[in-house]
């Protein structure tokens, strides 16, 4: 794996070859030092350590620090020319990450929790058939397709859409806006229709609230807007919020879906596999999660001075947990490059762990299950016509298109 020092493989973390495959990086890291400092954050690349970290309460959750959410800085040109501030587009209504940020308190995450019940789960595994089931249909139909267009995020925004209550009658409004959500434009262009979408959103769930109050219904939102924060009601702008980070919460679940097909297609003996044993879908689907792992970071911050591996870290620090890195140790899982979909005792780490373990599991997993199961029950030849490309982030692995054929 060479010799390189700790700042050349991270340098060698902002380039186009690791968007397109990181995991070669985490592995010369993981080798050379699994717990690394570079500036002002620790890197933490090793299984054991990632695991003991999330469930070590000396760690506080820590948002996504902005500066990397396109990350690196070399590929933000290839996205177009970037927005100045004499050209940002003065915003009427709250933008979409301003109302969720609000909803950052522990209390209001603990109360938003609730929204993914095994039993709501339960209740939704028919729909969620029946929308997979319509969808993949009508991708197979038209054979050249790009997939998250026409059946990844139509499949997540419409299983959110029944989750929350949304009328049939708008819910084309939700996938309309779940394109735009995860297909930005960083130019001014791009900035004025987004300003222009949270301005129709937010009009709509302001509605959307009012009525809910006024006739509940047994959707889960009906639930959350009774909710009570020490006695008090929740206001507009909160439940806005709250609608709006439940929503959003299927990004995993669709990168999920992305990432599992396109592991499908490069290793067609388990696609194979995949279609001959139906009874593998679990499993098949904990396996695709680990293999490439939607969410690749989690961010931590230290509550008091700790020492890991022999190094200080200290008061305030924040830690890189490369979850991504972590679910292709050798040292806890066997052939880690290998796609294996009955691969037993997986403990990956892709749902977080201990107290740090995802809300949504319990809705994510049968909600892949019956859409890898759709997909390729209806296409019975799935391939690749150009090589996807992806969001340049560290933080996740997230294509921005698949383009297949189907048939």
């Amino acid at each position: 794996m060479g010799d390189d020092s700790v700042d050349e493989i991270l340098d060698a973390m902002k380039t186009q070859a690791f968007q397109a495959d990181p995991y070669p990086y985490y592995q010369r890291l993981r080798e050379r030092a699994p717990v690394a400092r570079a500036i002002y954050f620790w890197f933490f690349t090793r299984h054991r350590d990632c695991r003991a970290l999330l469930q070590d309460d000396r760690w506080d959750r820590r948002e996504e620090p902005m500066c990397l959410q396109r990350f690196p800085d070399e590929l933000a040109g290839a996205r177009g020319p970037q927005l100045s501030a004499e050209e940002a587009v003065p915003a009427a209504e709250p933008s979409v990450l301003e109302l969720t940020a609000a909803l950052s308190r522990p209390r209001l995450r603990e109360l938003f929790a609730g929204s993914f019940r095994p039993s709501h789960a339960h209740a939704l595994r028919e729909p969620m058939r029946r929308i997979a089931g319509e969808l993949a249909s009508a991708a197979v139909e038209k054979g050249d397709v790009d997939l998250l267009r026409e059946f990844i995020w139509p499949y997540t925004a419409l299983v959110m859409c029944e989750l929350l209550g949304v009328p049939d009658s708008d819910r084309e409004l939700f996938t309309r806006w779940s394109h735009a959500w995860h297909s930005s434009d960083p130019t001014a262009t791009g900035a004025e229709a987004a300003a222009e979408r949270d301005r129709e959103i937010h009009g709509y769930l302001r509605e959307f609230v009012a009525e809910r109050r006024r006739r509940p219904g047994h959707d889960v939102f009906s639930r959350l807007a009774a909710v009570e924060d020490g006695g008090r009601p929740l206001d507009e702008r909160e439940l806005v919020g709250a609608f709006l980070l439940v929503f959003l919460a299927n990004e995993a679940t669709i990168n999920v879906l992305a990432n599992g097909t396109l592991a499908l297609i490069r290793h067609p003996d388990q696609l194979r596999r995949f279609r001959q044993e139906p009874g593998l879908a679990p499993a098949a689907v904990e396996e695709l999660m680990r293999y490439d792992t939607p969410a690749q970071v989690l961010f931590r911050e230290a509550r008091e001075d700790i020492v890991v591996e022999g190094q200080r870290i200290e008061k305030g620090e924040v830690a890189f947990v490369f979850v991504g890195a972590a679910n292709r140790d050798p040292e806890v899982f066997d052939r880690p490059d290998q796609v294996d979909l009955a691969r037993r005792d997986n403990r990956h780490l892709a749902f977080g762990h201990g107290h740090v373990y995802c809300p949504g599991a319990p809705l994510a997993r049968p909600e892949l299950q019956l859409g890898f199961e759709s997909l390729l029950g209806r296409a019975r030849v799935l391939e690749l016509r150009a090589e996807p490309t992806y969001q340049p982030t560290l933080v996740a692995r997230a294509v921005t298109a698949l383009p297949v054929s189907l048939r």
